[in-house]
Order: structure tokens, then sequence, then C-alpha cells
């Protein structure tokens, strides 16, 4: 018993080492408050997000527009561009 105690007293200080907020039930997922130090994403971080994953934006917007009979394509220089306008 008093090692359960100890448990639900560290889990309610936070101290949560190597568990990750998704390897607890649901029911404490989000109470606890955690932090993370995120930098920002680059132009070419943002290219990479463009073309990269399967069914990128690009390809997205592409097939979209195909549904109306419009063909669309992106340039290398045109996505550079996009991406640098998303950085800023």
């Amino acid at each position: 018993m008093a090692q359960s105690k100890r448990t639900i007293s560290c889990l309610s200080l936070g101290r949560i080492y190597v568990a990750k907020p998704s390897d607890l039930i649901p029911e404490l997922q989000g109470r606890f408050p955690i932090r993370v130090e995120l930098n920002a994403l680059s132009a070419d971080d943002f290219v990479c997000i463009l073309t990269e994953p399967k069914a990128s934006l690009t390809e997205q917007y592409a097939a979209l527009l195909a549904t109306e009979g419009v063909s669309l394509s992106f340039s290398a220089d045109g996505i550079q561009r996009i991406a640098e306008l998303a950085g800023k």
C-alpha cells in the first residue's frame, strides 16, 4: 500500500521520467503540464513538408484542382518561394 501511495505521489508531482503521455491511461493524458522547446522551421524544412510525404500538400492541391479539369504543377523554384514565405 505504501508503494502505491508513493507512485501516486510521484505521478501527481509530474515526476514521470520514462513514460510518455501516450503511455498513460486516457483519463490522465493531458492532465500533467509538459513543456517542450521547439525550434523554428527553416525554408528547407518547409520544402521537405511540401514535397516529401506521400500525398504531400502540393500533390493534394494538384489532385483537388484536377477534379475541376485544371492541371497544376509546382516548379522547384515555386516550392522554394512558398517555403520562404511560410518561414516568415
